[in-house]
């Protein structure tokens, strides 16, 4: 199974808008704790200020990607619920997009590393972490979720860490 690590916003319940917080300074125009929804949420879950991120100081929402972590908590994890029509979600959602975002974005780099000039076991060892990071996450207990990703996590930036020793090779 192929993993979508590209955001998709039309299958995702706004999470990035909802679990993360929001820091005034770091490009957002606002401050927001984590779990409570951006106020330019619409009833829907758009974005009422979309074409004026920039203008209203939301620089960040421009440049964030969950790697398709929101789709695949919102789609996958949820069935395709959303805590906007079922305000019980709001918790188990954002506390498993958390999770998941770390699990994609360390996929991502993985699968950026697959492009590096290293050798063939090192191409297999990368090809196996993200084979493993397609796992079926539906009915899946968020403690569950949390070891699984933090193990392959763990794994995944040591493997990445060890291709140091092909030194200046991966400048160029």
């Amino acid at each position: 199974m192929e993993l979508e690590l590209h955001s998709d916003c039309s299958k995702c319940a706004a999470l990035c808008c909802v679990a993360f917080s929001f820091d005034s300074r770091a490009s957002f125009g606002i401050d927001k704790e984590a779990e409570e929804p951006c106020p330019n949420l619409d009833e829907c879950g758009g974005c009422k200020i979309y074409g004026r991120r920039e203008e209203e100081g939301f620089i960040g929402c421009l440049t964030y990607d969950c790697h398709g972590a929101g789709q695949r908590v919102t789609q996958e994890m949820f069935g395709g619920q959303s805590w906007l029509s079922d305000t019980a979600l709001l918790k188990p959602m954002c506390e498993a997009m958390a999770v998941m975002r770390r699990l994609h974005e360390v996929l991502a780099m993985a699968q950026s590393a697959k492009t590096l000039p290293i050798d063939d076991s090192d191409q297999k060892a990368l090809a196996a972490l993200l084979e493993e990071g397609t796992f079926d996450s539906s009915q899946m207990a968020f403690e569950d979720l949390y070891f699984r990703v933090m193990d392959l996590e763990t794994r995944t930036r040591s493997l990445l860490k060890s291709f140091s020793k092909y030194g200046a090779g991966l400048n160029g």
